[in-house]
């Protein structure tokens, strides 16, 4: 028989008791009973069933299991806490029922049953995976199974798999094949046979499917449920093949075949009004029918009405015929007919109350729709009143839906469609960027919520926020919606405004090809061609769709203009006035050009022309008096006023007045206006206003606050935060403006507080983070500032001010490329602000500063002293290398203003770079002399001290610093003292004692910059030479217990637990502090990169998720880089690449991303996508080739083994990177691989001139020359390579030997080196040095450290000394001599007490192979303090396992694993200091973790270590 449905749709957030909560309450509630017979309780619950208190009989049946441990009892408790509308809690009960007995028929077919519900509910893969797995399970039951059982089973198996197409594309035909097994094993349930039919029907096997139905239709003769259902079935594959005659006679035959069943005519007629409405909109889409199509309407909604009358409680007629009337646009019926079911009530008991409150929420849903559409039409007629009423009725409805399921997706989307007709912009995105979340939680893709969220920041101008959305689901448009020509205009519009246009035009060509007509994607292709200055081509498609050639026109016009062609844009424009005089942008353009060129009469004559056809357009009118010449600046401002008056909205008066004002600098009357265009956008009380959207509403607000901040009106600014707060036309409640008003009084960490309260409910707000990032930077938070205005350009291109921040940014760091990209930008953006133009002048005159020097001496004649001007004057002159003229211009500003420091430094600067350092100190040491104030004194000798550091003298840096603090005590001072030692001198040390004097001298002054000096010593104190975590401590808790707007005192917490090793405290520390900022993506990264270190990759990964969501610029990226090596190791391999590849897209100049990509690439053997990525790279600046792109295509062809064009790309890479070693190196390299040793030494004696002198380059041509047969030059080369290394690259002296040892057979190169030694002392040494590493490969170490010991009694120096002693360590531990090994390292450590490489060596050597812990500690501390990287760390950390010392063992752990996310040996300690301190849960994780990485990188020692530890986990065993 079939199984019972559940209906459709669940609701996320129903309230459920939980499944161990019924057991607590069946405990205290059946006490009594505990030792009782289970048979009375199970008639004790049997008897409750029957009162309905499912509650009681389900906590009977779990007493009854407690009782005997029977799994058959949970089989009906989970059927209890499904009528008491606890679904999870049911499957819950019923797996572990199948824990217990997996033989369990009964439980298996509930379990199945709930599944196939749910799935059909919720629609997600997730849940038919689950279902699929349940079906599974009954299958593999070995117990015996009847035929209807099995074939229940498959029916289940054969749904859960068509509906995982989307996932598995070959899943569809093994699930019809269930179908049909199902089919065999029980042919008389219809159920089955009917959904085999549909599938083949789908699937167009027609055959097939008919065979079915006609089979069905046989066996199901009479008048039944089970005749109608095949009749129904049969009707609707008829009408998938279009045969709807014939359909239209077998739907009204399946009601017939109901015969006297109520419910079955029901779903027949149901199934006959779709079939209809289907019907009704095909006759409406096509002109030959449309006449006619008003019947199918109507006879659909008298069979809904008929079933509606027979079944008044049931909801489904009312669903449909809700839809009917919504598609239809009879609104007011749709809410009526929700309306009428709603209010007959619905059962809240049972296993109803589960099914009627999807199908009420769902009414509710429609009804909200519905009266935003009614709305919507009342706004357009005026009828204000109207609407509010129509839309206080839609939040009605949106309330009473969250009542019946809290928080569901489609609940947050709706809020979010009721806030957009409300202009409530910014909250509806984030209702709808939650409900995306929600769906993305049930791993579906809510398309038409999606595509609202998108063009609603399109509409805000935050095209890079909505491309964002976009992308995060394009692979599944690819699959799913390829004709779904709005989600990809959607696509391509957000592509055209993030300037991507090439791509762009690739989007719209494809929508072009599904619909050659879409007027859309034409206008975006214009849209493209007009970008890419190909006006001809745009004109043409604007001609096509309009009819028109004026659009044509003016884009010629605006092409020629760009190119500096203005008086072929005017004749382009004039001659198109000429034929349409009544477009009003047409005739601007043409006045604007004839005005730039001076001719005011003939544009006088245009705008007269335009006003005969438009005598009352106010727009040609001020034009009229723009082109005017004759009057004076208050004639003309009279005749604006009186052209302002004749607008009849006053709202839109006032705005305009404002404008006017505004560019008059009359803040006052400008702030009168906006007053009063509020007053009337309050009331509603124009046209204009009554359609002013709180967009406008907010701009108004900001607008007033910075006249207000200029007038010094704190009465004004409050009033406007208050409105701003009332009307919460931000979204965000009013903090953007609040932000605003701080910032107009200087309180810049309260606007930094508010912004990150307003950017946390509205995270694209592009306008308020890049005035978070102009707070940031005031106060010197450069890198806070970046990261903000990088997140304002992603969200918003345009944005200009964060573009501005950006530029400001580089220029300070001297990134010049950046700088020029971002002022270019700057340039277009905002073209009036003075800091734009002021840097725009001086680029201009950095292109022809000879120019520029002429026109400035001609200022500098009329203004002498004028200070600007002789400071660009002095630049400009240093440019041309007219060092006499730079330094009198200097001195004149140093005449002029002696006590500027910017003045002083640049005049300083100016020496160092003309090569004359003690000129430069002198100018310092001069304006120091001069000043008698202290503080000033002060600051001069800080420049001082800068300008030492900038020559690299360290030492009178510091005497100077010193001087400062003496001069003029100071908290600023006194905290560059203490960066100086920290920084420059690393020794933290000596700078603690002055991070103590700033600290307590900014607590006295009330300093603000205190948090700021707490957060430095805070680092101090953790250097790795202190490492003093309580201090550091005391200093967090005071940080946030005076501090609490400084949210980063949580973050440092963070970092104080996880120095102790508390990493569950670290991750719960940034959790506290992601609550207040849940948008900050530094925090969320370190999140992500605690739980990698966990082994909680999924936890990691939704962190790196929103960090992408928020800043996919964020931390240079790196984030991004994690994330797709996470799902490389979740087995996703599709994500793993597809986030590479838009890493790729967005990072183009990123080596990283396009290395990362390549290699991805590569390891997927997908080569020719690789090559392909690269040859673009290559091609896209050909007149500047990058070698990095060439060298990278070489190593893609060395792995398919075309090697003349890897030899053609590592030649290239090498001409096109000046034959830097490391790219001929490696040329040399393939050339030896490939056994081409006479071309490779041809190669390089081409080129050699080119080449610098290296010791590596050197020997990779020995090694060539010998393989050559030109033996005895190479020996020679190979002396010289080695006695290169040994006197100028000692590393490179190991892969000089490297070479030798790949030239020679071990006892060809010691015969050889031994047969003719040299007499010049450095070349001896050199072939004794070879000798050593042939004899170690001959594994002749005896001989070798011999050759050593000579070698180092005689080296010139501490450091060839520590490196031949390196070397012998390095020997004795190949030979297993590991105490004298241990010796060596000692010796070394005497002479290179900070090399690293031997530090960590010997660390491991005592810890690893002596178990000398405590011996080797200070050695790892001495190499971590030295290097800070994974290998150090590991070694530390190990020793700290084997000490015991777990928390301490766990923190260092746990960077190194943040150092590098992939290295499995680190998970392996890590895993096992968690087991040791019994921590077993973490260690699972952790061990789990390093053992995938393991098994990835074919390391059998390191994963049969991690398997035994695993096993030893798993039995709770913490012994070491």
């Amino acid at each position: 028989m079939a199984q019972k449905k559940l209906n459709k749709n669940v609701v996320a957030g129903l309230t459920l008791f939980t499944f161990a909560t019924v057991i607590v309450l069946s405990a205290l509630m059946l006490r009594s009973l505990e030792r009782r017979d289970p048979k009375h309780l199970v008639q004790l619950a049997e008897g409750a069933a029957s009162q309905e208190d499912w509650h009681r009989a389900g906590s009977l049946y779990v007493e009854a299991f407690r009782a005997r441990n029977e799994a058959g009892y949970l089989v009906p408790a989970g059927e209890m806490l499904l009528r008491e509308g606890s679904i999870g809690e049911a499957l819950r009960a019923w797996n572990q029922a199948l824990v217990l007995q997996p033989d369990l028929i009964d439980a298996h077919k509930k379990l199945i049953a709930l599944r196939l519900e749910t799935s059909r509910l919720y629609g997600t893969t997730d849940e038919w995976e689950q279902a699929r797995v349940a079906a599974q399970a009954l299958i593999d039951v070995s117990t015996a199974k009847s035929a209807d059982v099995e074939a229940f089973a498959r029916h289940a198996l054969g749904l859960a798999l068509i509906a995982l197409e989307v996932r598995d594309p070959g899943s569809a035909e093994r699930g019809r094949d269930e179908l049909r097994r199902a089919t065999e094993l029980s042919p008389d349930e219809v159920e089955y046979a009917v959904d085999l039919g549909a599938e083949y029907s789908r699937a167009e096997k027609l055959e097939e499917a008919e065979a079915v139905f006609r089979a069905q239709l046989e066996r199901h003769a009479g008048a039944d449920a089970a005749a109608s259902k095949a009749r129904t079935g049969w009707a609707g594959h008829l009408a998938r093949r279009r045969r709807f005659d014939e359909a239209t006679s077998a739907y009204k035959e399946s009601i017939a075949s109901a015969g006297e069943d109520v419910a079955a005519r029901g779903e027949a007629e149901l199934a006959y009004a779709a079939f209809l409405a289907q019907q009704w909109a095909l006759a409406r889409a096509d002109a030959k029918t449309r006449d006619g199509a008003q019947r199918y309407l109507d006879e659909a909604e008298g069979v809904l009405k008929g079933v509606m009358q027979r079944q008044p409680d049931s909801f489904k007629a009312y669903l449909q015929l809700a839809v009917l009337y919504k598609v239809s646009t009879r609104h007011v019926d749709a809410v009526g007919v929700c309306e009428k079911r709603l209010s007959r009530g619905f059962s809240r008991k049972g296993v109803e109350a589960g099914k009627t409150r999807v199908d009420a929420f769902t009414l509710m849903i429609y009804a909200s729709e519905s009266c935003v559409a009614l709305a919507a039409e009342s706004a357009k007629t005026g009828d204000l009143a109207r609407r509010d009423e129509q839309l206080t009725k839609a939040d009605q409805y949106v309330a009473d839906a969250r009542g019946e399921a809290t928080n569901h997706p489609r609940i947050l989307s709706q809020a979010g469609r009721v806030k957009l007709a409300r202009g409530q912009d910014r909250a509806a995105i984030e209702d709808l960027r939650a409900a995306d979340d929600g769906y993305r939680s049930f791993s579906t893709v809510n398309w038409e919520n999606r595509m609202l969220r998108a063009s609603t920041h399109l509409r805000l101008n935050e095209a890079g926020a909505a491309r964002a959305v976009l992308e995060e689901v394009v692979p599944d448009a690819m699959k799913m919606r390829t004709r779904d020509t709005t989600f990809w205009n959607l696509y391509a519009q957000s592509l055209l405004q993030t300037n991507e246009l090439e791509k762009a035009l690739g989007v719209v060509d494809r929508v072009l090809m599904v619909d050659p007509r879409n007027s859309d994607a034409t206008l975006i292709k214009a849209a493209v061609y007009e970008r890419q200055n190909k006006p001809e081509l745009a004109g043409e498609i604007h001609a096509q769709l309009t009819g028109s050639t004026t659009v044509r026109a003016m884009l010629r016009a605006r092409a020629a203009s760009m190119e500096g062609k203005n008086e072929e844009a005017t004749r382009i424009l004039l001659e198109a006035v000429q034929t349409d005089s009544s477009d009003v942008r047409l005739v601007g353009m043409a006045v604007n050009e004839l005005v730039t060129g001076q001719r005011y009469d003939e544009a006088a004559k245009v705008v007269a022309s335009a006003l005969e056809a438009k005598p009352d357009d106010l727009s040609l009118r001020q034009l009229a008096v723009y082109v005017r010449r004759d009057l004076s600046p208050e004639e003309r401002d009279r005749a604006t006023l009186e052209i302002i008056a004749g607008e009849t909205d006053a709202f839109q008066r006032a705005l305009d007045l404002v404008m006017f004002r505004s560019r008059q600098n009359d803040a006052a009357a400008a702030l009168k206006a906006v007053d009063e265009a509020l007053g009337h956008l309050r009331a509603r009380a124009t046209p204009a206003a009554a359609q002013a959207t709180s967009a406008q509403h907010h701009a108004l607000l900001k607008a007033k606050v910075r006249l207000a901040g200029q007038l010094q009106d704190h009465v004004a600014m409050d009033s406007a935060r208050e409105e701003s707060a009332s009307f919460n036309v931000d979204g965000a409640g009013g903090k953007t403006v609040l932000a605003l008003v701080h910032v107009q009084r200087g309180e810049i960490e309260l606007a930094i507080n508010a912004l990150r309260e307003a950017i946390a409910v509205q995270s694209t707000d592009a306008s308020s983070l890049a005035l978070l990032g102009q707070c940031y930077h005031s106060l010197g938070r450069t890198e806070d500032a970046k990261g903000a205005y990088e997140r304002a350009v992603a969200a918003n291109r345009e944005e200009g001010y964060a573009h501005q921040g950006l530029a400001v940014l580089a220029l300070a760091r001297g990134d010049q490329e950046t700088f020029d990209r971002e002022l270019t930008l700057c340039e277009r953006l905002l073209p009036s602000e003075p800091w734009v133009q002021e840097q725009s002048s001086i680029r201009l005159e950095n292109s022809d500063p000879k120019g520029a020097i002429v026109r400035r001496e001609q200022t500098r004649q009329q203004s002498p002293d004028d200070v600007p001007n002789l400071q660009r004057l002095a630049a400009l002159y240093e440019a041309v290398g007219d060092r006499t003229k730079a330094d009198a211009a200097y001195e004149r500003l140093l005449q002029l203003k002696p006590e500027d420091d910017r003045v002083v430094a640049a005049a300083a600067l100016h020496r160092r770079r003309t090569q004359r350092p003690q000129e430069a100190v002198e100018i310092i040491q001069a304006a120091i002399a001069q000043r008698t104030d202290a503080k000033s004194k002060s600051d001069a000798q800080r420049l001082l001290a800068a300008e030492y550091l900038g020559q690299s003298d360290r030492t009178s840096a510091e005497r100077a610093l010193l001087e400062s603090a003496q001069s003029g005590a100071s908290a600023e001072v006194e905290r560059a003292l203490a960066e100086f030692y920290l920084r420059t001198a690393d020794d933290p040390k000596k700078a603690l004692p002055w991070y103590d004097r700033a600290v307590e001298r900014a607590r006295m002054e009330k300093d603000g910059g205190l948090p700021g000096l707490l957060e430095a010593r805070i680092v101090c104190r953790l250097h790795r030479d202190l490492n003093d975590v309580d201090r550091a401590s005391k200093d967090v808790e005071e940080l946030r217990r005076d501090f609490k707007d400084v949210g980063r005192g949580m973050l440092w917490e963070s970092e104080i637990h996880a120095r102790r090793g508390d990493i569950e405290r670290a991750i719960a520390a940034l959790a506290a502090y992601l609550a207040v900022s849940p948008d900050d993506a530094y925090a969320l990264y370190q999140r992500a990169r605690y739980r990698v270190s966990q082994g909680a990759i999924p936890a990691a990964i939704e962190d790196l998720q929103n960090v992408k969501r928020i800043n996919p610029q964020a931390l240079r990226y790196e984030p991004r880089v994690l994330l797709a090596r996470l799902e490389r190791r979740q087995g996703r391999e599709d994500l793993w690449i597809s986030e590479l590849e838009a890493l790729a897209r967005e990072a183009p100049d990123s080596p990283t991303a396009i290395a990362e990509l390549a290699d991805t690439y590569v390891k997927v053997h997908r080569f020719d996508d690789a090559d392909r990525m690269l040859t673009a790279q290559i091609n896209r600046d050909p007149q500047h080739p990058d070698p990095r792109w060439f060298f990278l295509r070489g190593t893609v062809s060395v792995e398919v083994k075309q090697n003349d064009r890897a030899l053609r790309d590592f030649r290239q890479a090498a001409e096109f990177g000046g034959y830097a070693p490391e790219y001929v190196a490696r040329v040399l390299e393939l050339y030896a691989s490939l056994e081409q040793f006479a071309e490779g030494v041809t190669y390089f004696e081409k080129i050699k001139e080119k080449v610098a002198d290296n010791p590596v380059v050197k020997g990779r041509y020995a090694r060539l020359m010998v393989k050559s047969g030109r033996t005895g030059e190479g020996v020679a080369t190979f002396r010289q390579a080695m006695a290169q290394a040994m006197a100028t690259l000692p590393d490179a002296a190991s892969m000089v030997g490297q070479d030798a040892t790949l030239a020679f057979a071990p006892e060809e190169g010691v015969t050889l080196l031994r047969s003719a030694v040299p007499e010049e002392t450095g070349l001896r040494r050199a072939n004794d040095r070879l000798l050593v590493r042939l004899l170690s490969s001959g594994k002749r170490y005896d001989e070798a450290s011999g050759v050593l010991d000579l070698l180092s009694s005689s080296a010139s120096n501490d450091r060839e000394r520590a490196a031949l002693l390196q070397e012998k360590g390095d020997i004795l531990q190949l030979a297993g001599r590991v105490d004298e090994a241990v010796i060596v390292y000692e010796q070394v450590l005497s002479y290179a007490p900070k090399n690293w490489v031997t530090l960590n060596n010997l660390a491991y050597l005592l810890s690893d192979r002596k178990s000398d812990n405590q011996r080797a500690l200070p050695h790892a501390l001495q190499a971590v303090r030295a290097v800070d990287n994974a290998i150090t760390l590991d070694t530390l950390g190990w020793i700290y396992v084997g000490l015991g010392n777990y928390p301490a063992a766990i923190a260092e752990l746990t960077r190194a694993i943040r150092q590098d996310d992939e290295y499995a040996w680190a998970y392996y300690h890590l895993g096992e200091a968690y087991r040791r301190s019994g921590q077993f849960s973490d260690a699972g994780d952790v061990l789990a973790t390093g053992r995938n990485l393991a098994r990835s990188g074919d390391e059998p020692e390191l994963i049969a270590k991690l398997e035994r530890s695993i096993v030893r986990t798993g039995s709770h065993d913490a012994a070491p």
